[in-house]
């Protein structure tokens, strides 16, 4: 490797970065291909970090290869300790189904029958 070359953490951050960038915008049925394309996105940029300063770009790929793998599995599994610690929290809808009272038809006492009771019961 070449002296004037890129050091492989930036190569492997700016990789990083491209991919944050383009990751939503990949279909959602690409899901499993996801880290496939930002594993050879970083092994692109350091090649191309290689091209560009006069290194071999066969080492170049190999640290890249070696780099982004580290990377990748770090991350996936920080998400994955990430999702076993906190997992998403699901939000549940309730419905409530309110109903007006209905009018309970209640015997109506008249004063009559009233005052009969209490004559009985005073007499």
């Amino acid at each position: 490797m070449t002296e004037n070359m890129i050091p492989i953490e930036y190569v492997i951050l700016f990789a990083m970065a491209i991919v944050e960038v383009i990751r939503k915008r990949i279909p959602e049925s690409w899901n499993d291909l996801k880290p496939f394309v930002a594993f050879m996105i970083a092994i692109g940029c350091n090649v191309a970090n290689a091209a560009l300063f006069g290194g071999d770009a066969l080492i170049a790929g190999r640290e890249a290869f070696i780099a982004a793998g580290v990377a990748l599995a770090m991350f996936g599994g920080g998400s994955a300790i990430g999702k076993i610690i906190a997992p998403k929290q699901t939000t549940t809808t309730v419905t409530t189904v309110i109903t007006t009272p209905t009018e309970v038809e209640t015997g109506k006492m008249t004063e009559t029958s009233a005052v009969s009771g209490d004559k009985s019961q005073n007499g």
